[in-house]
């Protein structure tokens, strides 16, 4: 396999790693992530490989050249610098998935707080509440599922979440319970938008039995 020196070859996939970029500086700017927290990838023009955030890199400034180029078959990195300690995760997900081209990985705080709060059964139940309700469930978010706590960065959790998106085509949202939310689409505004409407939906909840009580 042919390394690549991202570096060297700045017209490589250049527009698809700075819209990675712009994606995560739009998600700390609306405290979805933190500086080092998070991860964004999108599928490389090739399509059997895909571009990811690097490990330990401020979210807020990265470069094109930091990039890391991941190949789909044999998981190897091949270009640029270490690749997210989540690249199973996004790896075992375009490994089921030909139809995902971005993938969002955020800590997106309100949600986790209300997914915290219920049983998967309940909260399935608030979100098709909510699907009756407000416009932006119905057109963006379609199914939401969730995980329960399963140590980050792992073959387990990677394993669990494709399963979850190879299984249910329906879903595009998969909070991870204590942990952070993964959404998946056909391009990174997509991906991004499930995340941001989500997270505002859960701050209404939160406020809503606040304001009850």
């Amino acid at each position: 396999m042919r390394k690549v020196s991202v570096k060297k070859d700045h017209v490589l996939d250049y527009e698809i790693r700075l819209r990675i970029i712009e994606t995560a500086k739009r998600l700390y700017l609306r405290g979805l992530i933190t500086s080092l927290t998070g991860n964004i990838s999108n599928r490389a023009s090739d399509k059997r490989r895909f571009w990811i955030t690097p490990s330990g890199k401020d979210k807020y400034d990265l470069k094109p050249y930091d990039m890391s180029l991941v190949d789909i078959d044999s998981g190897e990195k091949i270009a640029g610098d270490k690749p997210s300690s989540e690249y199973l995760m996004h790896l075992y997900i375009y490994r089921v998935r030909d139809d995902v081209e971005s993938i969002v990985h955020a800590h997106s705080p309100y949600t986790l707080v209300l997914f915290d709060l219920y049983k998967r059964s309940q909260l399935i139940k608030i979100f098709e509440k909510f699907s009756e309700e407000y416009y932006e469930t119905k057109t963006f978010l379609r199914k939401i599922d969730v995980i329960e706590r399963t140590p980050p960065g792992t073959v387990e959790l990677a394993e669990k979440v494709s399963e979850v998106f190879k299984n249910d085509l329906d879903v595009t949202l998969l909070v991870l319970k204590g942990h952070g939310v993964v959404s998946i689409g056909n391009d990174l505004t997509k991906a991004l938008n499930r995340i941001e409407v989500l997270e505002d939906l859960s701050k209404i909840y939160i406020f809503r039995m606040l304001l009850i009580k």
